[in-house]
């Protein structure tokens, strides 16, 4: 067996060994697997990721330190539960699709698909306009649809998007596409009592069924099944949360926490990924018209 060392710079950890064909050593006496312990994967595979993800990634240490990731008492959705919903069974249903509009040229702009349970990204790009992300929802809406809402991230750029999808050409029209503009610091939430803003809901809302996917792997009605993407997986266990001085739950913002300044470190602004998921997977609840005071904040409701 030929074993290799490679030095990914990860602080107050062993230099990584990746073992071709082989088992990964006991970092602390453990048995451990590494999800790259195969001959099909090379170096520079694992050192590929370890640009895209981050050195302090929990998906990056568990994948290929088979170490455990150090997620604090904060972190909204854990490493295992995110992995419970990669490609799981799960049952169809009415469709959504949740926007995240690239607010700057090095992020996406990020179109998901939740149909039911069964989340999947239909588009992600850099460098277009708004007019252009608008024709690309048209477009989805024509080839994949209808669905029930397109909901799109109607911070700054997006209210571009919204605009244009609403009323194509600058002309409002009967029977157009379902828009719900989502603007993400609102207060407009379903659970005033337990939120502080949209986002946190929303954030919450994708951890309820997250948990349920990790809690029943086997059960197709609950849950969410989500696609086996390194990036999104990385996006979303690296938010973190708060409280606010009324005792609300409060996401930190993109620019806050340690999390925070680890993914600007890296040039890392947005995560798009993350938010277009959990902007799709918000439809089902603000489709509902009434605060869902008589269920659990975090459960998903029947559709």
């Amino acid at each position: 067996m030929v074993d290799t060392a490679l030095n990914t710079g990860i602080s107050n950890r062993p230099i990584l060994r990746y073992h071709s064909g082989g088992s990964v050593p006991p970092l602390d006496g453990a048995p451990r697997l590494c999800v790259y312990e195969s001959e099909r994967v090379t170096l520079e595979q694992i050192q590929e990721d370890n640009e895209d993800l981050g050195d302090d990634s929990p998906l990056f240490i568990s994948m290929v330190c088979s170490d455990y990731p150090d997620e604090t008492e904060f972190t909204v959705i854990p490493l295992s539960w995110a992995q419970a919903c990669v490609n799981r069974e799960a049952e169809a249903g009415p469709k959504y699709l949740g926007v995240d509009v690239a607010r700057f040229g090095s992020d996406e702009t990020v179109i998901y698909e939740l149909k039911g349970r069964q989340a999947k990204m239909v588009a992600n790009y850099n460098g277009k306009d708004t007019t252009w992300t608008a024709g690309k929802i048209q477009t989805l809406y024509s080839e994949r649809g209808p669905y029930k809402s397109v909901l799109i991230d109607d911070t700054g750029v997006g209210g571009g998007v919204t605009d244009q999808v609403k009323n194509p050409g600058g002309r409002k029209r009967s029977g157009t596409i379902s828009v719900t503009p989502i603007n993400f610091g609102s207060r407009k939430v379903m659970r005033k009592d337990v939120y502080h803003n949209v986002r946190t809901e929303m954030y919450f809302f994708l951890r309820g069924s997250m948990k349920q996917s990790a809690d029943k792997p086997d059960d197709p009605t609950t849950g969410l099944s989500i696609p086996n993407d390194k990036r999104l997986i990385h996006q979303l266990t690296s938010q973190e949360y708060g409280y606010t001085v009324d005792g609300l739950f409060m996401m930190k913002s993109k620019d806050e926490g340690e999390t925070a300044k680890q993914l600007r470190k890296r040039g890392e602004k947005s995560p798009d990924r993350a938010d277009a998921l959990a902007l799709a997977h918000y439809g089902p609840r603000r489709a509902r018209k009434r605060p869902l005071r008589a269920l659990p904040h975090d459960v998903m409701p029947a559709s």
